[in-house]
């Protein structure tokens, strides 16, 4: 029986700077898609809420009954976001960041690629018909499932998934707000918290791809825009670690009512969720 060369330290290393290639090629295509897709959202966003703010301007016109329009458009925008998440991709409810959280720590079973889909036309149709919601949770999730389906269509291994899945959803954010670094962090601070080389060279990747995108696309505009503040040491610094104090325990009474809130759609077990969503639309559009 024929015994195999034993493998060299060279050639080890010659496959692991292969792969390494391979996956800083693939983040920056999965990157560049997750710009696509989420300038598209993002216009597909703006154009949502002009429509809205044309509706409003016509049901004032026509007070007696006009105030009608708004309200079964946004009860009907959420009813079918709702019904499409339960009816092809029950893993995009929610922001979509947990999901991608429990994924990536083990606790979840992989994205489907029908949630791009589904989360896109959802999301435009919540966010359009005036939902609390935020664009970077969708962003996100459509992102990362762009991560995963490109590591499934080339077969990578199993820990190029999860890196590219990890990478996919920081473009993702990177992309809704403008900001490549932000994007990095998140993934490192809140998908991982803790440092992985191979995801970090993904994640740089992927976020520089989908800035370049998106930038060309939209252009370089700052999402959040805050002019230089000149601050006194006292009392300017005490105002704010008494601010971050106050915004800190609002921050837990605040995601106490979120919880409450589920749970108390959960008992409404005998009301379909898109009847619930409905509900909650027309209270928007009212």
């Amino acid at each position: 029986m024929p015994i195999s060369p034993p493998v060299s330290p060279r050639d080890d290393l010659e496959e692991d700077r292969a792969r390494l290639l391979a996956l800083v090629v693939s983040g920056l295509v999965v990157g560049a898609l997750a710009g696509l897709v989420g300038s598209a959202f993002n216009f597909a966003l703006v154009a949502a809420e002009r429509f809205r703010g044309f509706m409003l301007d016509w049901a004032h016109r026509y007070p007696d009954v006009g105030w009608l329009v708004p309200v079964l458009v946004a009860a009907g925008a959420a009813f079918v976001a709702r019904w499409l998440v339960r009816r092809y991709a029950p893993e995009a409810s929610g922001s979509g960041v947990q999901r991608v959280e429990a994924i990536i720590r083990g606790g979840a079973a992989s994205l489907n690629p029908s949630v791009l889909p589904v989360k896109f036309v959802g999301g435009v149709l919540a966010l359009g018909a005036g939902l609390a919601l935020g664009r970077e949770g969708p962003t996100v999730q459509m992102a990362a499932t762009i991560g995963q389906v490109w590591a499934r269509l080339f077969k990578l291994r199993p820990g190029d998934h999860r890196a590219l899945l990890a990478a996919g959803a920081g473009a993702g954010l990177a992309t809704a707000f403008n900001a490549p670094l932000a994007g990095a962090i998140f993934v490192f601070e809140e998908l991982l918290r803790r440092f992985e080389l191979r995801v970090a060279v993904a994640t740089l990747a992927a976020c520089s791809g989908g800035l370049v995108i998106m930038r060309t696309l939209t252009g370089d505009h700052l999402v959040f825009a805050v002019p230089p503040i000149a601050v006194d040491l006292f009392p300017g610094y005490f105002l704010f670690l008494a601010f971050g104090v106050i915004i800190g325990m609002s921050g837990v009474v605040y995601s106490r009512i979120v919880v409450a809130g589920l749970d108390l759609s959960d008992r409404m077990h005998r009301i379909p969720p898109e009847l619930q969503a409905a509900m909650v639309g027309g209270v928007f559009g009212l």
